[in-house]
């Protein structure tokens, strides 16, 4: 794989797996998440262990199911499936990623 899609997947493989541990593993400790206008939601790697933790912990059959990805530079864009509770949802998420972790999320759809 390549360095700049690396910590992605690893953390969509994380996801899945509901491995908390491995999750914030990819992110780098200063993070920033947003929202499709650019409003923070998450802010640091602990925040995203306390979201996503309870997340996870509360969702044994979520997943998330790449449909598409496109990369260019330090930009990665997926397109995914997430199931969660019997609901499915596509979602549109980009990655920044700087120096093998991802630095800023924006869920764009």
């Amino acid at each position: 794989m390549d360095s700049v899609i690396d910590p992605v997947q690893a953390q969509v493989d994380a996801y899945n797996a509901r491995d908390i541990d491995a999750f914030v593993a990819s992110y780098a400790p200063e993070v920033v998440i947003t929202d499709a206008s650019g409003r923070a939601i998450m802010q640091g790697s602990e925040s995203i262990r306390e979201e996503y933790g309870a997340l996870f912990d509360a969702s044994p059959d979520l997943t998330a199911e790449i449909l598409g990805r496109l990369a260019s530079g330090e930009w990665i864009v997926d397109h995914e499936r997430v199931s969660r509770g019997g609901e499915v949802r596509e979602v549109l998420v980009a990655y920044h990623v700087v120096d093998g972790l991802i630095t800023r999320v924006a869920m764009l759809a």
